[in-house]
């Protein structure tokens, strides 16, 4: 039996919907029927990131989307993140140890099951954010096909081309990964 318990895990900010009751979640859907997922990868990032990296950098970007659009008026979700992405790029990553990914025939069907999921439960509009590069065409497949069989409105975003032009200023290494 354990004596000493610590607290393990604590709610700092919104809660996603990870950390929300059913009850919670039922009044926050009062509010608003918008939800935020990022999607991200298992993979090696060499031996300066944890394997999780994709992943850890969803579930904090999905909160500071979540804060972004508040403090401009807009009332969503934090969702969660989903760990797995389609397959890494065979250039860089190719017989890596701990790449764990999902073929993009799965990845589309996984994310359409989670969205119509959801969709069921009441959110009507889905920010998806792409958190691993590779997911980006199979998203847009999602939220375009979503779209046409369901009505179904969801905006693909990605983080990374915005930061094209400020990458160079700190990353002074010439290999791809920095």
């Amino acid at each position: 039996m354990i004596q000493d318990w610590k607290t393990l895990y604590e709610v700092k900010g919104p809660k996603s919907l990870m950390e929300m009751t059913a009850a919670e979640l039922e009044e926050t859907l009062k509010e608003t029927k918008t939800v935020i997922i990022s999607f991200g990868a298992l993979e090696n990032h060499g031996c300066h990131l944890p394997m999780g990296a994709d992943y850890f950098q969803a579930n904090v970007l999905i909160r500071r989307v979540h804060e972004c659009l508040s403090e401009m008026g807009r009332k969503t979700v934090p969702g969660f993140a989903v760990p797995f992405g389609t397959q890494t790029n065979k250039f860089e990553r190719d017989k890596l140890l701990g790449n764990c990914y999902l073929n993009e025939k799965t990845f589309v069907e996984m994310a359409e099951d989670l969205i119509l999921s959801l969709h069921e439960t009441g959110f009507e509009r889905f920010l998806l954010i792409v958190n691993h590069s590779e997911n980006h065409s199979a998203l847009n497949l999602v939220a375009k096909d979503l779209a046409n069989r369901f009505d179904i409105k969801s905006v693909v975003t990605d983080w990374v081309p915005p930061h094209n032009d400020f990458w160079p200023t700190v990353l002074k290494n010439a290999e791809h990964q920095g």
